[in-house]
C-alpha cells in the first residue's frame, strides 16, 4: 500500500538552493506519494518544475480582501496547488480554512495536536474542525505528537480515534503521523495499520535526509 510523505519545509531553503533541491527530489525513486510544501515564495517554482504533489503551508479562509501578506484558496488553486496545511490553535479558524480549501478543490492536511488529550477530546476537536464537512474523502488528518515515541500508546490512541470517526460518520479518513520522524523509526511508525503517511518538518529541506528516509521504507 502506498504511503504519503509530506515534506513541510517550514521557513527553510534559500532561493539559489531551490532548483537543485527540486532536481534531486524529482530523481527520488519511490512508489510512495510525495507532497512538498515549500515556503510560499517558492510555490511557483515547485508548481512549474516539481514532479510531485505541491502544497501550501498556509492559507487565509477569506477568498479575497485587504489582508496583507495572506494567500487565498482561490489564488492557490489558480497556481495549481493541490494541498494546504491547516495548523490552527483556534478550531473555528481551522474550520473556516478547511471549508474554504474544500470549496476550492484543495485537499486540507489538518493538524490534530495531541497534548495529552483523551481520545474523546481529540475526537471533539476533530468534529469542531470539520463542522459542515459532509465527506472526509478529500481530507488528510495529521496526528501530531511532540512527545517521545511510545508506539503502543500511540497505536491504541490512533486506532481508537479512527474507529470513533468511522462509527460516528460511517466514513474512513486518511491519518498520517507528525512528530520526531527519522530513518530509524519510520518503519516502526508505519507498522501502525491506521497510519498511512508521515509529515517531515524542517528536516525535509535536506534532500539527503529525505532520500535516506524514503529509501528505508519497507
Amino acid at each position: 500500500m502506498k504511503k504519503i510523505i509530506v515534506l513541510n519545509h517550514k521557513m527553510t531553503l534559500l532561493y539559489d538552493e531551490v532548483l537543485e533541491y527540486i532536481v534531486k527530489l524529482n530523481n527520488i525513486n519511490t512508489n510512495n506519494d510525495i507532497i512538498v510544501c515549500p515556503s510560499s515564495i517558492y510555490l511557483e517554482s515547485f508548481i512549474n518544475y516539481c514532479n510531485w504533489g505541491v502544497g501550501s503551508q498556509e492559507m487565509h479562509y477569506e477568498l479575497s480582501g485587504d489582508y496583507n501578506g495572506e494567500i487565498s484558496s482561490l489564488q492557490l488553486k489558480s497556481m495549481g496547488v493541490e494541498y494546504v496545511i491547516v495548523d490552527e490553535k483556534d478550531n473555528e479558524v481551522a474550520n473556516k480554512k478547511v471549508i474554504a480549501a474544500l470549496e476550492s478543490n484543495i485537499i486540507p492536511i489538518i493538524y490534530l495536536n495531541d497534548n495529552d488529550n483523551s481520545v474523546d477530546e481529540l475526537y471533539n476537536n476533530f468534529k469542531n474542525i470539520t463542522k459542515k464537512v459532509e465527506s472526509y474523502e478529500f481530507i488528510i488528518l495529521a496526528y501530531h505528537n511532540n512527545k517521545e515515541l511510545n508506539l503502543t500508546d500511540m497505536e491504541e490512541k490512533i486506532k481508537e480515534l479512527k474507529n470513533m470517526i468511522k462509527v460516528n460518520s460511517s466514513k474512513d479518513i486518511t491519518i498520517i503521523y507528525s512528530g520526531d520522524i527519522n530513518k530509524d523509526n519510520i518503519n516502526k511508525i508505519f507498522s501502525i495499520k491506521e497510519v498511512e503517511g508521515v509529515i517531515l518538518g524542517s528536516i525535509s529541506s535536506s534532500i539527503n535526509e529525505v532520500e535516506d528516509i524514503v529509501n528505508v521504507i519497507d
